[in-house]
């Protein structure tokens, strides 16, 4: 979950690739049928809600309409704000920093709960920026991930911060490269 959000899915030690090497592309989960378009085309993607960069174009459309938050005097300007000013901000309880934190939180328990229905995975390892606010991130959405996901034993499933953090999706394609090679 960075600037993007992409996936990957591993059975039995071998990265899943399906059609077009495509498996795996939950960044483009519908998650608000009517949301903001996304650069795929479509509509209300978990990518365009979720990744840090539409963390921040929603705080930065909420501060254009007028609304007043310390995200502004934060990151130096209501432009200039990012995914992290607004984490920071909602550490500091900030109101409107806290709605979109929560409003994220929100939409991505939809997703990892569609996720989580569909393969039943043992674990769901979260890295790239956003990642990197841990257990501020990671505590509400398991919590909500075990509300939404009824069908299967939730309490089973890890939600773990990646180890590399925000590289790492650098270091997946490191990796991806070196074995093409």
């Amino acid at each position: 979950i960075s600037t993007g959000i992409g996936g990957g899915i591993i059975s039995k030690g071998e990265i899943l690739h399906g059609v077009g090497d495509a498996a795996g592309e939950v960044g483009h989960i519908t998650i608000l049928p009517d949301g903001p378009e996304c650069r795929c085309g479509e509509r209300g993607c978990l990518e365009t809600l979720c990744s840090g960069t539409g963390i921040a174009r929603r705080a930065r459309e909420r501060l254009a309409s007028g609304v007043e938050s310390a995200m502004t005097s934060i990151a130096g300007g209501a432009d200039k704000v990012t995914a992290k000013i607004v984490a920071e901000a909602a550490r500091d309880r900030d109101p409107l920093a806290v709605e979109i934190w929560d409003e994220t939180i929100r939409y991505l328990a939809i997703g990892i709960g569609s996720i989580i229905s569909i393969i039943a995975p043992e674990a769901l390892i979260l890295g790239g920026g956003v990642s990197t606010a841990g257990e501020q991130l990671l505590a509400p959405l398991r919590e909500q991930v075990r509300r939404r996901v009824r069908m299967l034993p939730v309490e089973k499933i890890k939600i773990l911060q990646a180890e590399l953090g925000g590289d790492s999706g650098m270091h997946g394609a490191l990796i991806l490269g070196q074995r093409a090679a």
